[in-house]
């Protein structure tokens, strides 16, 4: 199921849900779909930030929105696919798949001091 269906049928809903409430809604609704926190946080940032999609924001309290979703353009669908099985969890490591063994290793340590390093420095060690 894609995130254009999940729109679908937040739309047909109708309701004003906040973060908590779709998570559990949508589980509960679709439970072999993997509904996680994280790909709910990130349809109600494409809710929110989408030229594609018209929401009605209230806010609860002060950093906490419910959502209601009133449209959604089809085209929206064509940046809505579903993750193929076996995807690369993080694609913007998808390069170290064609390198030898110790060239990842170096670069997964220089990201990891770049990690540490970055809170105090604010920049690349490189």
């Amino acid at each position: 199921m894609t995130n254009y269906d999940l729109i679908q049928f937040l739309i047909a809903d109708g309701g004003f849900y906040i973060r908590d409430e779709h998570i559990s809604m949508l589980q509960e609704k679709f439970p072999d779909e993997g509904i996680t926190p994280e790909r709910i946080s990130n349809l109600r940032f494409s809710l929110t930030s989408s030229p594609y999609v018209q929401c009605e924001i209230t806010y609860v309290k002060a950093n906490i929105r419910a959502l209601k979703v009133l449209s959604v353009d089809p085209l929206y669908q064509r940046y809505a696919r579903k993750k193929p099985r076996g995807a690369i969890a993080k694609l913007t490591d998808s390069y170290l798949l064609s390198e030898p063994p110790e060239v990842v290793r170096r670069i997964q340590l220089m990201q990891l001091f770049n990690q540490l390093l970055a809170p105090v420095t604010h920049q690349r060690a490189y």
